[in-house]
């Protein structure tokens, strides 16, 4: 063969394989984005691994709190974990995440119902002598959490004090309040703080109107919150929660302002976040966020007027709706292991508006705005807006 026909076959050969390994890309690629796709997609490999992993970590912790639960029921006598005592009857869930003061400790009773501690330092005590000394230790306590005496639009803290001034407390008198306020008073002075329910109250059977009847309270994940509750009524169904020798009750307004102050401390929110615009972490008629498979009630503007429906999937609550969500639904509303502080419902408080004899709420609601002049978490309400939107948070001590 001459050296024409030697040069004209190496370009044929070339030409093969140039067109051979054209090819080759264009499968390898083909192969890679079917691969990534099936890694990467809705229903990929990586996303049903995800997901796989959270539901496994979830069951493992409904197992953990199983396990604290039993070994509640256990604990006849107070105990101690990391400093902090742990009522008789009640167990840490040693979750991790959950463990330590400064997380947010939780604790779990043997009903099942889970509490939060607030620490409130002995170090604030600069005033009071004693135990017995109620009017000093309150005084240490509103000077510490004084930022969260008012909110920017209120006048002046004066305006809202812990006094009884209305039958509708669920009191029977000033020395029934007076009795219950002392005690408060004295443990947090005794034990460095006190708790409170990880969740608003709930209750297993959906409310939907004042006449509805009375049921069990709870404090767990996944219950209805109980609404469309009357004050005296909140404090009587407080009062159910008691475990061991402790005492449930509403909270007192400074419990409330200890409780903002707790969050600042450890770093949770700001005092902006909990005394000016508390949407961007709370329930409100102003905020946007995604809750999957969870229930919950809305406007007839979303999805029909005052019905429970179960998500199947992925649901995003937009700006400018009404919804209430069933307790712990998203990890967004949450602070230091505390859901649904800020919004959802209205949370009543054993505290009065001193000229106008109000009973108190905090916390905000879902129907109102978060920020500026609205309901911010700190914020007192004493508007008594329909029932459907009013709740409460119960404190044990």
């Amino acid at each position: 063969m001459n050296m024409k026909g030697k040069r004209d076959k190496n370009l044929r050969n070339r030409g093969i394989t140039l067109i051979a390994l054209v090819i080759t890309i264009i499968v390898l690629l083909i192969l890679a984005g079917v691969s990534i796709a099936t890694l990467t997609g809705e229903n990929g490999i990586i996303t049903q691994a995800t997901e796989a992993k959270e539901q496994t970590e979830k069951e493992s912790k409904k197992e953990q709190k199983r396990l604290a639960q039993l070994e509640a029921t256990m604990n006849s006598e107070e105990t101690e974990y990391k400093g902090v005592k742990i009522p008789a009857y009640c167990a840490p869930t040693r979750i991790e995440g959950e463990s330590t003061i400064d997380e947010g400790l939780a604790i779990i009773d043997k009903n099942g119902n889970e509490w939060i501690w607030i620490e409130v330092p002995k170090s604030i005590y600069v005033t009071a002598t004693s135990n017995t000394d109620y009017a000093n230790i309150e005084k240490d306590m509103q000077n510490y959490a004084i930022d969260y005496r008012q909110t920017s639009e209120e006048t002046t803290s004066q305006d809202f004090t812990d006094t009884w001034r209305l039958a509708n407390q669920g009191f029977k008198n000033a020395d029934d309040y007076n009795n219950y306020k002392n005690n408060m008073l004295k443990s947090v002075y005794d034990n460095g703080g006190f708790y409170i329910g990880r969740y608003e109250t709930g209750t297993q059977t959906a409310r939907t109107s004042e006449s509805d009847s009375i049921t069990t309270p709870i404090i767990q994940e996944g219950a209805y919150p109980y609404n469309f509750v009357e004050c005296s009524t909140a404090q009587s169904l407080s009062n159910q929660l008691a475990v061991g020798n402790k005492t449930t009750s509403l909270m007192f307004g400074i419990q409330w302002d200890l409780i903002m102050k707790f969050l600042e401390e450890k770093g949770a929110k700001s005092q902006r976040e909990l005394k000016s615009g508390s949407a961007s972490w709370g329930n409100y008629y102003d905020a946007k966020f995604d809750v999957t498979g969870v229930l919950y009630t809305a406007s007839a503007s979303v999805v029909g007027s005052g019905i429970w429906t179960e998500i199947k999937s992925s649901y995003t609550k937009l700006d400018s709706t009404k919804v209430i969500l069933t307790t712990g639904a998203t990890d967004r509303n949450k602070a230091l292991n505390i859901y649904d502080l800020a919004g959802n419902l209205n949370e009543w408080t054993l505290e009065t508006l001193t000229w106008q004899c109000h009973n108190v709420m905090r916390g905000g609601r879902a129907d109102a705005w978060g920020g500026g002049a609205g309901a911010p978490c700190a914020h007192h309400d004493y508007y008594s807006p329909t029932l459907e939107y009013c709740g409460f948070r119960v404190a044990l001590y």
